[in-house]
């Protein structure tokens, strides 16, 4: 059976291989059982600043081509100088590496990934954007994130229909890049938009949030995703505000992780005591939430969870295998089948070692790098030991 493809486009400023790491949580969902296809934009705009947003100083350290699919000139009209030869590229990737089921573009490549979808579905359209003579069939679905409509007024007769092809909208409330209004703009012009904000900049955001709703939308067309049925939950306690900007670069790291947005929290499985960093709050708040989801979202098959999400599987697999206090007694989940465990630890609180008085025989994977200064190696090795068939693999990193 052939895989669905997906052609990927990526913003002004930007190339192919960045798109790569924008999209990671969109190519996580799609895993293998999609055909992606990133493709470089045809105009070369020299080097300048552009909005990394989420990109970290690792994603750019080997330097960038800055690439572009038009450049906008502003005078006495808006002129997208370089549109044709786009056009041109895309008629002939269409022609060699289609058919598509879909389009994934992000900024200005989700403004394109909207002209191709009009193009496509309204052959013969008169008008001074054209795909040639293309025999590709219509897109069957749009992935946009901070979208706009093209500023042009000679091509504002792209916008005059109702464009039918099933869209998901992805746009943060702080985008200054593409304002929240231009983005509101071009969801009117689709037929039953879906719409995913985040409280964010112009970026894709990398949350449990997001890649749900992705997945719920891209099912339809990409049946094996579904059938995976992954689960991604978020921890139910807030710890703090933050702001990336002026933090070390360890809590660089950390903070990166989350996504950087303006005004996102921290969400934490508990927090530990000022006063005795030995204890810890608002675990029994994480155990009730996770024991509500087993109930209402399961059966779940195994568990999976890094750093502090790695501590909370493995209480998780200790409860349920052992019924300790602290399950409701009305909680009929079965013990897991599997359990992955990155960057795990134990809980150092005397009031929660039961949980590893008893072998785990809960099947176990257990990953973790031996130069981790955040979790040492040892905390990892620790908790390994507490379940009686488990694996490891290390590695010689953070």
């Amino acid at each position: 059976m052939t895989k669905p493809k997906i052609l990927c486009l990526h913003g002004f400023g930007e190339n192919a291989e960045l798109f790569k790491i924008r999209s990671r949580n969109f190519r996580a969902i799609v895993g293998d059982h999609a055909e992606l296809v990133y493709l470089d934009g045809p105009i070369d705009i020299g080097k300048l600043h552009t909005t990394t947003g989420d990109l970290t100083e690792s994603d750019l350290s080997n330097g960038f081509t800055n690439l572009a699919w038009w450049w906008m000139r502003r005078g006495w009209s808006y002129e997208a100088r370089g549109i044709g030869k786009t056009l041109d590229l895309i008629s002939s990737v269409l022609e060699e590496q289609g058919p598509f089921d879909g389009i994934l573009g992000f900024s200005q490549g989700a403004a394109l990934a909207i002209v191709i979808a009009e193009l496509l579905a309204q052959k013969g359209l008169e008008g001074p954007l054209s795909l040639g003579n293309t025999a590709h069939p219509p897109i069957k679905f749009l992935v946009l994130a901070g979208a706009f409509q093209m500023e042009v007024p000679e091509y504002d007769y792209l916008y005059k229909e109702t464009l039918a092809v099933p869209s998901l909208h992805i746009m943060g409330t702080y985008d200054t890049v593409v304002e929240p209004e231009r983005s509101r703009t071009v969801q009117a012009y689709f037929d039953k938009p879906q719409v995913f904000e985040f409280v964010g900049g112009h970026f894709i955001p990398q949350s449990p949030q997001c890649a749900r709703v992705m997945r719920a939308f891209l099912a339809p067309f990409i049946p094996e995703i579904d059938a995976e049925d992954n689960m991604f939950v978020d921890a139910p306690n807030v710890l703090q505000p933050y702001d990336i900007d002026g933090m070390d670069n360890m809590a660089r790291e950390t903070a990166s992780r989350m996504g950087k947005s303006l005004g996102r929290t921290i969400k934490g499985w508990y927090w530990l005591q000022s006063a005795d960093p030995e204890k810890v709050c608002g675990l029994e708040t994480s155990i009730a939430y996770l024991e509500s989801v087993l109930e209402t979202q399961g059966p779940f098959d195994g568990v999976f969870g890094f750093s502090q999400g790695g501590l909370m599987a493995a209480v998780l697999c200790a409860l349920l295998e052992h019924r300790y206090e602290g399950l409701s007694s009305a909680c009929t989940h079965a013990r897991f089948k599997f359990a992955i465990i990155a960057s795990g630890y134990k809980l150092s609180d005397s009031k929660w070692t039961y949980l590893y008085a008893k072998p785990l025989h809960t099947p176990s994977l257990h990953m973790y790098g031996i130069l981790d200064s955040m979790i040492h190696a040892s905390k990892s090795i620790d908790l390994r030991h507490v379940f009686a068939n488990a694996q490891e693999q290390s590695t010689v990193g953070a």
